[in-house]
């Protein structure tokens, strides 16, 4: 997330190496949906205005599972760690 300490420098643009950053309204905006959390951003950021966060990966249900396999699919197994 990049709050409203941002100046708009364009530092964090360059660093990030999926392209996530983009010009917002009145700071940079991060995309959650492309951004893979490499966080290079927070580093860069000469104002601390990028805060740490966490991109959530969606884990699929079984039900997700069995409709993506097709009719009747039973779900796949979950890895073993």
């Amino acid at each position: 997330m990049i709050n409203e300490k941002c100046t708009r420098c364009g530092v964090c643009l360059t660093e990030c190496p999926t392209q996530s950053i983009t010009d917002g309204r009145k700071t940079y905006v991060i995309d959650v949906d492309t951004c893979d959390d490499h966080q290079a951003c927070v580093a860069v950021c000469p104002v601390q205005a990028i805060v740490k966060f966490k991109v959530a990966i969606a884990t699929p249900t079984p039900q997700a599972q069995m409709t993506a396999n097709g009719p009747g699919a039973k779900p796949k197994p979950s890895p073993k760690k």
